[in-house]
């Protein structure tokens, strides 16, 4: 997991895609299952795809859970690389365990039980606060380098249009 501490920013080396480049697969979806660990995985995956020359013709991207952040990351246009500086500039676990309790760390057992209540009565240990803050952050940045609108508030309507419409371009 990344650390925010001064270091070079780690690149993905050319792989074995690079000897599928001649030849023409017809994909177009590319759907990522969920899975934790898979998250990063999936890097390396698109690393081959992009070698091979797949990545550019994918249009539509789909995916559950750690597949839904790649899918979401490829989807705005983000490339291997680009993801792989994303997730190494950020530590993961306290990004995405960011659970309640932690003023009550002097109480014996006192953060278990909050995490305990939590779970029964908002249906989760971590409510994913840190995490959809810092993915919403890399959302907009990435959408902003590329010219992409940045209307915070739109309706599922307006997300198929504006998808129909960069698929298009």
């Amino acid at each position: 997991m990344g650390q925010s501490c001064s270091r070079p920013l780690p690149t993905l080396p050319t792989t074995v895609g690079a000897r599928f480049s001649d030849h023409r697969f017809k994909f177009e979806n590319l759907v990522f299952e969920g899975g934790g660990a898979k998250g990063i995985a999936y890097i390396g995956v698109c690393k081959v795809l992009e070698d091979a020359g797949i990545l550019p013709q994918i249009t539509r991207f789909a995916g559950t859970s750690a597949g839904a952040i790649t899918a979401a990351l490829l989807a705005i246009g983000l490339t291997p690389q680009e993801m792989l500086e994303e997730l190494s500039s950020k530590n993961l676990l306290e990004v995405v365990l960011d659970a309640r309790g932690k003023a009550f760390h002097w109480i014996p057992g006192m953060k278990r039980f909050i995490q305990v209540v939590d779970l029964v009565a908002r249906k989760g240990a971590c409510p994913g606060r840190k995490f959809m803050k810092w993915f919403g952050e890399i959302l907009e940045r990435h959408l902003k380098k590329r010219g992409l609108p940045l209307d915070k508030d739109v309706t599922f309507e307006q997300v198929c249009l504006q998808t129909a419409n960069i698929v298009n371009m």
